[in-house]
């Protein structure tokens, strides 16, 4: 079995470089994720193919990247631990994030996903404020390259 890596490369028009392997990823992601991928989506796209000697190729897998915005630092810290001190913690953090929600839509990101860094030790605070703003648990890992 050999395997190798094909990327999903597209013409000018828009129109996939090679119509056989689109079909082929498109049919390994509705069977994997339910849908099809949408590739203007993605800065590239390459699929993992498995083939053995005279068969047609296999798609075994997809790597898809894009670039996301990623609020690494959203933190605040009440001024006092009272009541008043935790409104004004609630008002600064409620301000910041439209400020960063506004930028990131003027910089034409929106409908885009943001990814936003929340502490593990902190995400108790953050609970109601996160599902207010709709957010979603992204099992992410941190990778140096």
């Amino acid at each position: 079995m050999n395997l190798r890596m094909a990327p999903m490369d597209f013409h000018q028009d828009g129109k996939p470089r090679d119509p056989q392997l689109y079909g082929a990823v498109q049919v390994y992601a509705k069977n994997q994720f339910g849908e099809e991928l949408v590739f203007p989506y993605y800065a590239k796209v390459w699929a993992a193919l498995a083939q053995e000697e005279g068969q047609p190729y296999q798609v075994i897998g997809i790597l898809a990247l894009r670039n996301a915005i990623d609020v690494c630092t959203f933190h605040v810290s009440p001024p006092t631990l009272d009541k008043n001190g935790l409104r004004l913690a609630e008002q600064a953090r409620d301000m910041m994030f439209v400020r960063g929600h506004d930028y990131i839509a003027d910089l034409g990101n929106t409908g885009y996903p943001v990814l936003v860094y929340v502490a593990e030790e902190a995400q108790r605070y953050w609970r109601k404020f996160l599902k207010r703003i709709g957010a979603k648990q992204a099992n992410r890992f941190e990778v140096k390259i």
